[in-house]
């Protein structure tokens, strides 16, 4: 979530990881544009709970070494239009079971 002059932006930066380690581009990317202006943005992060069942949301993810298992994207935009809320599940994440949150 970038602030912007006519209000705030959703973009996405790439980045190659090649065991644990990030790799310089050449040239270097520029962030791609996702949404915009936009009035309101936010995240919301999901994990497992000890006991193997999602957890409560939480709008910060502490654990870097581990991915969420669902994360939630909330627009609002300029002329303060709600988006439908957006619900991901990264692949990496389900390797992650049993974790507590």
């Amino acid at each position: 979530i970038v602030d912007g002059q006519d209000g705030e932006r959703l973009e996405v930066a790439f980045t190659l990881v090649l065991a644990g380690e990030t790799q310089p581009d050449d040239p270097p990317r520029e962030p791609e544009l996702l949404a915009g202006p936009l009035r309101e943005a936010a995240f919301r992060y999901g994990g497992i709970t000890a006991e193997n069942r999602l957890g409560e949301w939480s709008d910060h993810w502490e654990m870097s070494a581990r991915l969420p298992v669902q994360v939630e994207v909330t627009l609002r935009d300029i002329d303060g239009r709600a988006w439908p809320p957006v619900v991901v599940s990264p692949q990496l994440a389900a390797g992650f079971v049993g974790s507590a949150m």
